[in-house]
């Protein structure tokens, strides 16, 4: 991949899936030290291309991550939460959008999570 620094992987084109990537394989890694078999994680995709990147289920309830490799999350990165959530209402929980930015707050009632907060979604989806 020819990244020998950090400045180069941000620049790199595959810096969004490598970010989807690693917080993915967080995800995973908090499920299964949690002695769960991690097998209640899933990736959603709507005909017309919208995403989430992992939705994490939690008896009868759905919890929708966005992962984005941006310091600067925009309303419209939660389109795909925001569709998901219209399908089920009653099943989707607030979701949450993991960014690389700083911020650690609400946006139209989903949580930010900066990438270094990643073991928070352990508690928020737990919910």
């Amino acid at each position: 991949m020819a990244i020998a620094g950090p400045a180069e992987l941000r620049a790199h084109a595959a810096w969004g899936a490598l970010a989807e990537t690693w917080v993915v394989g967080e995800a995973i890694k908090t499920e299964r030290s949690g002695g769960n078999a991690a097998d209640n994680l899933f990736y959603w995709r709507s005909h017309d291309g919208l995403e989430i990147d992992l939705v994490v289920e939690r008896g009868t309830n759905l919890f929708p991550i966005e992962i984005k490799a941006t310091t600067t999350p925009q309303p419209k990165q939660l389109a795909g939460i925001e569709t998901f959530t219209a399908l089920a209402p009653k099943r989707v929980q607030p979701g949450a959008l993991v960014h690389f930015g700083r911020e650690h707050a609400k946006l139209r009632g989903h949580a930010l999570i900066p990438w270094t907060k990643v073991d928070a979604l352990a508690a928020l989806a737990a919910r």
